[in-house]
């Protein structure tokens, strides 16, 4: 399912149980108790987790723009409808649950101008987890401030359905985010990530990553502030994209011979270099290799380390670093390097491996 189709989805969705009267009544929700996570389907502003428990009565947070950290509390009405007030920051919210079951359920509300959306968890005690496994990905970032930049995250999923995404963002920065396996009951699966701890809690990445067969797709907000480092130290917010797949320890294996190319970072045009794998994943690179090109792929991991010497006058010596991930039975890796040139936007730049 591509970002319009899924989008309009729940777009459709969403407008659906907005209509739903909000009016108080003396009765209160009926349906069981449930977990809900819901995100903003516009702007990626708003997170939601929601534990619904007997008779209608919720509790739990909101996160909003500018980091504002939000309590819910109160009880559905039997239209499964809440208005109420958000705490500390005293944002008036809405709140419309649909269905009467774990696998009917869909959530949606609105605060501070934005539309959320959120399913409960896709896993109940007792149901196996299909998605369990180790997921490895990339992260391609463009923005109106930046050069197309390229990260990388792994994503673990557990035997319970809890998610834990972590790796790089294009500028090299650290995140973690967790969260649960979530479904609209049918053929959707997805986890919604939200980190607000990058760049000493200034910063923010959050979106989704939704199952796809074999494979992952997420669609995320990038919040950079701005910073006293040479690399892009202004401020900008980007669309960043995650494509991912499955991780099996017999990827690196699928290496025989490949090429890894440098691009971007102020590098005047693409720099490729080849190389060979032999036993045990020893790579070799291929003669001639003038910027003396090293690189190591670890086929537990999936990590993808190297350096390379800067292609002008100063043959700075650089380092990369990015993850290995598998296209059907294509070996992939790609990451970033940081160019020693800092002027300008174009200071990071990628690399991609390939058979």
């Amino acid at each position: 399912m591509n970002r319009a189709l899924f989008n309009n989805r729940l777009l459709a969705l969403a407008l659906s149980l907005l209509l739903i009267p909000a009016a108080a009544r003396a009765a209160t929700f009926a349906g069981p108790p449930d977990t809900f996570y819901a995100i903003d389907i516009s702007g990626d502003t708003v997170f939601v987790r929601l534990n619904l428990m007997k008779e209608g009565q919720f509790t739990g947070t909101m996160d909003l723009p500018g980091n504002s950290h939000n309590v819910l509390k109160g009880t559905l009405d039997v239209s499964g409808s809440f208005s109420g007030v958000a705490t500390p920051s005293q944002t008036p919210y809405f709140l419309a649950l649909t269905g009467s079951t774990h696998g009917t359920y869909a959530l949606s509300g609105s605060a501070a101008g934005s539309i959320f959306l959120g399913f409960p968890l896709a896993h109940v005690k007792g149901q196996t987890v299909s998605q369990q496994g180790l997921y490895t990905s990339y992260i391609v970032a463009t923005g109106t401030s930046i050069t197309t930049l390229i990260g990388y995250a792994t994503m673990r999923v557990s035997k319970t359905g809890a998610a834990m995404l972590s790796g790089k963002l294009p500028d090299g920065t650290s995140f973690t985010a967790a969260s649960n396996v979530i479904a609209d009951g049918t053929s959707l699966y997805l986890v919604m990530f939200d980190d607000r701890n990058v760049y000493n809690r200034k910063g923010r990445f959050s979106g989704y990553v939704q199952f796809l067969p074999s494979a992952l797709s997420g669609e995320f907000m990038w919040q950079k502030p701005a910073t006293k480092g040479p690399y892009y130290p202004a401020a900008f917010t980007a669309n960043a994209t995650l494509t991912g797949y499955p991780f099996s320890k017999t990827i690196g294996d699928a290496f025989t011979t490949g090429t890894i190319e440098f691009i971007g970072g102020m590098i005047t045009s693409s720099t490729s270099q080849g190389f060979t794998v032999a036993n045990k994943r020893i790579i070799t690179m291929d003669s001639p290799n003038p910027l003396n090109v090293k690189l190591s792929i670890n086929g537990t991991t999936a990590a993808v380390r190297g350096s390379f010497n800067f292609p002008d006058s100063s043959h700075t010596l650089v380092k990369y670093s990015g993850i290995l991930v598998q296209d059907g039975t294509v070996p992939l890796a790609g990451g970033y390097f940081r160019s020693p040139i800092v002027s300008g936007s174009g200071s990071i730049g990628f690399f991609e491996a390939f058979p």
